[in-house]
This record gives structure tokens, sequence and C-alpha cells, in this order.
């Protein structure tokens, strides 16, 4: 799933940086109980909801077939923050939970995975983690 997210191109992908590494290491030692059960069930209904529409679970499915569950999970997240931004004052400007949406907590474990990977950061974000030689004594040139 992560790597329909973030295919490869010519930076590396989501699999490749192992993001699914990232996230399963989140969710077995991060997440509390209650969290990871949500997190799990999550996976549980994008299986059943792959199951009643093309009758394989979403790893069987072809690839158009998993894009189409991803933009459907997409098409509800989009559909709950317009929920909040349409709602009444006091309860607007306050996104979804993540722990009442899979798929919000799934993107942000993906691209968190993503980015702050060597390859995510510095060919993707273009931004060294160790940044350069910093000499703060050097005379000024000239025109300084």
């Amino acid at each position: 799933m992560a790597d329909l997210l973030i295919p490869a191109t010519e930076t590396p992908g989501a699999k490749a940086v192992r993001v699914d590494e990232f996230i399963d290491r989140i969710v077995a030692e991060w997440l509390s109980p209650e969290e990871r059960a949500g997190f799990l069930s999550g996976l549980d209904a994008v299986d059943t909801r792959t199951q009643s529409l093309f009758q394989k679970n979403f790893v069987d499915a072809t690839a158009a077939q998993q894009a189409e569950i991803l933009r459907a999970l997409g098409a509800e997240l989009a559909a709950a923050l317009d929920a909040v931004a349409d709602g009444p004052r006091g309860y607007r400007g306050s996104a979804p939970e993540p722990e009442d949406n899979f798929y919000l907590t799934f993107r942000q474990l993906v691209l968190t995975g993503y980015f702050t990977s060597e390859p995510g950061f510095t060919r993707q974000l273009h931004d060294e983690i160790i940044p350069g030689r910093f000499n703060g004594c050097i005379p000024g040139a000239k025109s300084q």
C-alpha cells in the first residue's frame, strides 16, 4: 500500500526505503494497545473491502484494483475533512483524529517513514542530514 502512495520514479519509492518495516516497528513498539488494535482493524477493513469488490485480498488484487481502493479511502478522508470545515464554529479546524481514520494514520506513517529515510530526505527533499562544515572565522571578501 505504501508503494502506491509513493512509487519509485527517479527517486526510490516507499518499498525501496523500507517504509513497511518502519510502519511495522511503529505499530509494534510505539502505538498503545488500543491504537494498535485500531490500526490492525483498519488493515482488516481494507482486506474486507477488497474482498467485497474483487473477491481477493488487497495484496492479491491488481495494481488498478489496489489504486481504486486507495482512491476510495482518500475520498472518505477528504469527506471527513470537509465535514470538519463545514461544521459548527467550535468544531472547525479540528481534523479527524488519526485513531478514528485508518487511512489518515496510514498516510502519516508512510510520509514520516519515507521523508525521514536517507533517500527520501536527501534525494526527494534535497536536504542534508548532516550539514556541511561551518567555518565561522574566515576573512570576508573586500566587498563585504
